[in-house]
């Protein structure tokens, strides 16, 4: 299995908790995040991770992103099927397998 290469800038969402409590990947990955939105809103596909494995691509909507009442983020998108199988089934290098809940990764 190969490793993870961005081709382009992206953040990548750690999602292992939320699918552990059965959610899905996309509502899981869609919100609810301690994120500066400005930046968040300027990159064009988001990564979702767990376990160190890609388990899915979705390119946010331009323009919604919305605060909850106690201040996180979330956001509505469409699956990325257009880079799907660049990503999505490949792992995590090891300089960006922390718990951190979401990381910004340029190519």
């Amino acid at each position: 299995m190969s490793c993870l290469t961005p081709h382009e800038p992206l953040i990548l969402f750690h999602v292992g908790t939320a699918l552990a409590e059965g959610r899905d990947i996309k509502d899981a990955v869609q919100g609810w995040w301690k994120i500066n939105h400005v930046r968040a809103s300027t990159y064009d596909l988001v990564l979702a991770k767990s376990s160190n494995r890609i388990v899915g691509a979705f390119r946010p909507s331009p323009g919604s992103w919305h605060q909850r009442d106690d201040g996180r983020w979330g956001f509505a998108s469409v699956y990325a099927y257009d880079v799907w199988d660049d990503y999505v089934g490949k792992t995590v290098p090891k300089r960006y397998r922390n718990q951190a809940p979401f990381q910004y990764l340029e190519p």
